[in-house]
């Protein structure tokens, strides 16, 4: 009989008010090492209209950033440890990417309005209003600094945190990954730099200055370049990790964990309940092989007969439906990948009894902090829980939706040539639009006064 087997959850810090000034100078380190930066944001509302023409869909979602908030961000930074390519050749086989997973709880000192569609989605998957209050890391977004101080507000270590990230990325030429990112994108720069300009032309000339490596949005290359059918987050996530599990390949990847300092950790217990964002599945079936958590979800599948699959089409088309958790048909992407991608088995699935003969592969977690590798073995990871669990997983979270990018940008990495991959920087998706927008130099628009006085005293 197999042993049972202990899966690590999603190796991440929070970082909160109370460890954050600990953390800085550990966070900025990871930064400079990496080769990419994959972000993700939570937020307090969208706009409600979604107009034709890009001018006017900016200024209606420029207004609603100006007053709702950010909550959380995820910020997951990506190491290639593999050997340099071509340009003209994909990634050589046995590639290896690390990434470090980061959470921020913000919390805005000022007036904020809500949407309450949003913080019922967000409050049904498991977004902790409480915590963000209690703990989040005070801020006052750019249009409404009550102390009139500027950065020498104690509310405003997250803005200087950014336009220290700002310097690193500019030095070091490192990209920005987003998955549909403009909103993420608006919402960082109403919260941590200036306000928002009243012209997208603006606004497009402040984002080639503030990220001179150039943004890349995974929604674009997963609709546009890739012709992927669906492409939320959770889905190709989903179906590029089953893809790289079915082709058995060399290919590595793995989580750090930056590990705050213990006077500032807060206790925090692991989620008895955790599930993967947006979905209904556990995060370890235990004992199970992948086929038999295969079958499980046939058998399952073949027992709903609610509709013609089981599966809520608008779900499995769009990644939510209006119903929430309420709804009566599956959400389970598992169960949605075996009816669009077919339930054969993977090659690289092993029997039960190769699996009881092959030796367990140890993970191992560095400590950014102090350069300490730890490992963990099956064997010692439930007697050692509470020492290496920083923070609960929980089931929507800005930092897995930040690896969950991370992971399919990489993908796409190890999938298209590299000269490929470069004519698609700079291309944000945009929602009901054929064609995205682009960030480009214009002789026609000038940066804002705001962030050219911010350029001023980061590069002087």
């Amino acid at each position: 009989m197999p042993q049972k087997k202990t899966s690590l959850p999603m190796a991440f810090t929070e970082v909160t008010g109370e460890n954050i000034h600990g953390l800085v100078e550990p966070i900025l380190d990871t930064i400079r090492q990496a080769q990419y930066i994959a972000v993700d944001t939570e937020f307090s509302g969208h706009c409600p209209t979604i107009a034709k023409h890009m001018d006017q869909r900016y200024r209606s979602l420029a207004q609603v950033i100006r007053t709702h908030t950010l909550f959380s961000f995820g910020l997951t930074a990506i190491f290639d440890q593999s050997a340099n390519g071509s340009d003209n050749c994909r990634q050589p086989p046995g590639f290896s990417y690390q990434f470090t997973n980061l959470e921020f709880l913000t919390r805005n000192q000022n007036t904020f309005e809500v949407d309450p569609n949003n913080i019922k989605f967000l409050a049904e998957n498991g977004l902790d209003f409480g915590r963000i209050f209690q703990h989040g890391i005070p801020f006052s977004s750019s249009s409404n600094d009550p102390s009139g101080d500027g950065d020498n507000n104690g509310n405003n270590v997250m803005r200087q945190l950014w336009q220290s990230i700002l310097k690193i990325i500019r030095d070091k030429s490192i990209p920005i990954i987003v998955h549909n990112g403009l909103l993420d994108i608006m919402y960082i720069y109403q919260s941590f730099f200036a306000s928002l300009p009243e012209n997208l032309s603006n606004f497009v000339a402040d984002l080639v200055e503030m990220f001179p490596a150039g943004i890349y949005d995974t929604k674009y290359l997963a609709t546009t370049v890739a012709s992927e059918p669906k492409s939320f987050l959770a889905y190709l996530y989903c179906k590029y990790h089953r893809l790289h599990q079915r082709d058995d390949s060399s290919d590595s990847l793995s989580n750090t964990l930056i590990l705050p300092p213990l006077s500032s950790s807060l206790p925090s217990p692991p989620s008895a309940a955790a599930t993967d964002k947006k979905t209904s599945r556990p995060l370890d079936d235990s004992n199970d092989t992948p086929s038999m958590k295969r079958r499980k979800r046939a058998k399952k599948f073949d027992g709903n007969k609610a509709s013609k699959t089981g599966i809520c089409g608008h779900y499995s088309q769009h990644g939510w439906c209006k119903s929430g958790k309420q709804c009566s048909l599956s959400h389970d992407l598992e169960i949605i990948l075996d009816h669009d991608l077919g339930m054969q088995q993977l090659p690289s699935e092993k029997s039960i009894e190769e699996e009881d003969s092959s030796e367990q592969k140890p993970t191992v977690w560095k400590n950014n902090s102090t350069g300490e590798d730890r490992t963990l073995t099956n064997a010692t990871m439930e007697e050692n829980e509470e020492d290496w669990i920083s923070t609960p997983r929980r089931d929507h979270s800005a930092h897995f939706d930040a690896y969950m990018t991370a992971f399919i940008f990489c993908h796409f990495l190890s999938t298209m040539r590299r000269d490929e991959m470069s004519t698609h920087i700079n291309k944000l998706n945009l929602m009901r639009m054929e064609i995205p927008l682009r960030l480009e130099k214009s002789h026609y628009a000038k940066p804002s006064a705001e962030w050219t006085r911010i350029k001023s005293q980061l590069w002087p």
